[in-house]
């Protein structure tokens, strides 16, 4: 019997994905007109676009799901940083738990998905090798 624990990367996966693009549809809400919302909606859907791709291609490769997650979440985190430090030097206001708040709900669940991926992997190399 194939081991259950594999699937839960890709289901938490695909959860992130499309918990990721929720963040899109804030351009409806804009007052813009519908085909400039349509427009922002595709574009600030790239990552999640990117993210199905990758998924597609790699979606029976544990390990390299595996890094590609923790790269995103690694790369989440710089971004948080990189926005904390610029408005750090415009304002001269801290806004940490904005940072904090980025980190933990998108940036930390990536990294865990990943972090799950790989050990799919090693349990998937683990169960055939028996």
């Amino acid at each position: 019997m194939k081991d259950k624990f594999i699937l839960l990367p890709r289901i938490l996966a695909i959860v992130f994905i499309a918990f990721i693009t929720l963040f899109s549809l804030d351009v409806f809400g804009s007052g813009t007109n519908i085909w400039d919302a349509i427009l922002g909606f595709i574009l600030h859907s790239i990552p999640s676009i990117a993210l199905i791709i990758l998924s597609i291609v790699f979606w029976k490769k544990p390990l390299v799901m595996g890094i590609i997650f923790i790269a995103t979440g690694a790369f989440l985190s710089v971004q948080s940083l990189i926005g904390f430090f610029s408005a750090l030097s415009q304002t001269g206001e801290v806004y940490g738990f904005l940072i904090s708040g980025t980190i933990v709900t998108i940036a930390l669940p990536a990294i865990i998905i990943g972090i799950l991926f790989i050990i799919a992997n090693k349990r998937q190399k683990k169960s055939s090798s028996q």
